[in-house]
């Protein structure tokens, strides 16, 4: 098996300032669908997809790959999973990829694993 893996952790306060002060950035770095959802659930819950496209980016070299190429979505258990556009589906040919998130009001974090093997 040839794994990979990313892990990023982002200051939730930071991220809030920078969200703020660039109105433009969330619509930049999400879906609508990631910005619908988290504005139910909060900042954090943004702050922690954002750590996840970094963490996924961080495990592939994922370089020239759009922020809303990769999306982080939560299946029907809340369980999160990364959805890739079309872009990075052709770009890469993965047999696995597993992301688990966690946020508090001061911290969120991401953590990604792929697997290169051939499927």
């Amino acid at each position: 098996m040839a794994y990979k893996i990313g892990i990023d952790i982002v200051d939730v306060a930071d991220f809030k300032r920078s969200i703020n002060r660039t109105k433009s950035l969330k619509y930049k770095l999400f879906t609508s669908h990631e910005i619908d959802y988290c504005r139910k659930k909060g900042l954090e819950h943004l702050a922690s997809r954002f750590a996840a496209k970094e963490a996924f980016f961080k495990a592939c070299n994922a370089g020239g790959i759009s922020w809303k190429d990769v999306e982080i979505r939560n299946i029907e258990s809340g369980k999160p999973e990364i959805v890739l556009g079309k872009k990075a589906k052709s770009r890469f040919n993965f047999s696995l990829i597993e992301v688990s998130l966690s946020q508090t009001g001061k911290n969120a974090v991401a953590v990604v694993l792929v697997d290169y093997s051939k499927k």
